[in-house]
C-alpha cells in the first residue's frame, strides 16, 4: 500500500510541478475583453448613465477615490482627503506619482486639472 501511494505521489509531482513554472515565452502584453450589453453612449464620466458606458469608464479612468471590494472608500489619484465641518468643502491631496499618459503635453497631474474639470 505504501509503495502504491509513493508511486502515485511521484507521478503526481511529475505531472503537476511543471505547471507551476513560469513560461518565459508567455506573452507580456495581454488583452482583456469585455462583452458589453450595448455600445457605450459616451465615455464622459460626468454624463454617462448607461451600464455599457460605466463599464468602459471604470476601466479607462482612475478617480480621486475608488470603492474597495468591501465597500470602503480607497485612495485613487488622491492619497488622502478631508472635509470641512459641514462636509461642503473637500480637500484632496494628490499622489506624487499621479501622471498623465506620456503622449500628453505634460505628465504631472495637478489640482488645477481637477478644478478646471469641475468648473466647466
Amino acid at each position: 500500500m505504501k509503495k502504491i501511494l509513493c508511486i502515485l505521489l511521484c507521478l503526481s509531482l511529475i505531472f503537476f510541478i511543471p505547471g507551476c513554472s513560469s513560461d518565459s515565452n508567455a506573452p507580456q502584453n495581454q488583452t482583456i475583453a469585455y462583452t458589453l450589453p450595448a455600445e457605450p453612449k459616451t465615455l464622459d464620466p460626468q454624463v454617462a448613465s448607461d451600464y455599457a458606458s460605466h463599464i468602459v469608464i471604470v476601466n479607462l479612468f482612475e478617480g480621486l477615490v475608488r470603492i474597495g471590494q468591501d465597500g470602503s472608500v480607497q485612495p485613487g489619484v488622491a492619497e488622502s482627503w478631508s472635509a470641512n465641518a459641514d462636509s461642503t468643502v473637500f480637500t484632496f491631496t494628490l499622489r506624487a506619482d499621479a501622471m498623465w499618459p506620456e503622449w500628453t503635453e505634460r505628465n504631472t497631474v495637478t489640482g488645477e486639472d481637477g478644478k478646471q474639470k469641475t468648473e466647466t
